[in-house]
């Protein structure tokens, strides 16, 4: 896929953006597919985008591109990547990095602005810039914890 243009997924990011208090995304957490992991919020207000916006800015960041190197360059350095590229590049800190024991394995939570300004969570792999739709196998988020910084 070719890497879209740093404006055109800004724009995406600028018009549906949202800001909401560490207490709202608690909330959406557990009412999440992830509610069984422990939620460590560092902020008091996180921004959220849409999920075109974050299909966007996964394909703009590039970390899916990284090789994998075990133990050195794995999936927890790969969810802090995408959390500080995101950060860095459009302004937007709802990433949370989820640590999950459960299943062996790091991944990404995502705040996800609907049509209607509503919060919802999803669930990436920045490895390969998929949404996880269910939470199985090493995304089983029953034992862990999502590290919102």
């Amino acid at each position: 896929m070719k890497k879209p243009r740093y404006w055109d997924v800004r724009r995406l990011v600028k018009e549906s953006e949202r800001e909401f208090t560490a207490q709202e995304v608690v909330d959406a957490l557990n009412a999440s597919l992830l509610s069984d992991l422990q939620d460590v919020p560092l902020d008091g207000r996180y921004w959220g985008a849409s999920e075109a916006a974050w299909r966007g800015m996964l394909a703009y960041t590039g970390v899916d591109r990284k090789r994998y190197i075990k133990d050195r360059f794995d999936c927890d350095n790969f969810a802090v990547l995408f959390a500080g590229r995101v950060a860095d590049k459009f302004g937007i800190n709802g990433v949370g990095i989820v640590i999950d024991y459960s299943g062996g394995h790091a991944y990404c939570a995502i705040l996800i602005v609907d049509e209607n300004g509503n919060l919802s969570i999803g669930i990436i792999e920045p490895q390969n810039d998929q949404f996880v739709l269910k939470t199985e196998g090493m995304y089983s988020a029953k034992f862990g914890f999502i590290f919102l910084p």
